[in-house]
């Protein structure tokens, strides 16, 4: 992910914020995982987008760098390779962003 994407990234998420949950079937995140059969693809979709808004300060504090960084520093996290297996590239904690 380069810099000047991350506001088209972000967009979606954060607009999501915008939309009344009153006009959902499933609004509470202990029924997250019902929200599909519930409510269709929308609803759950909502609560993912809404999840990756919230998750940007905790990663922009630290929390989510420090967890991320010892997370491939442990070796737990495997080497990737990008769709269709065009090239191979290896996750790194620098190459997080």
């Amino acid at each position: 992910m380069e810099p000047a994407e991350l506001d088209a990234l972000e967009a979606l998420p954060l607009a999501t914020r915008l939309v009344r949950p009153e006009r959902l079937v499933v609004r509470d995140l202990s029924e997250m995982d019902r929200a599909t059969s519930l409510g269709g693809p929308l609803n759950y979709a909502w609560f993912e987008l809404l999840l990756h808004a919230a998750a940007k300060p905790i990663w922009e504090r630290g929390v989510g760098r420090r967890s991320a960084d010892s997370t491939y520093a442990s070796g737990i996290a495997p080497s990737g390779t990008t769709s269709g297996g065009s090239s191979t590239r290896r996750y790194t904690p620098s190459s997080l962003g």
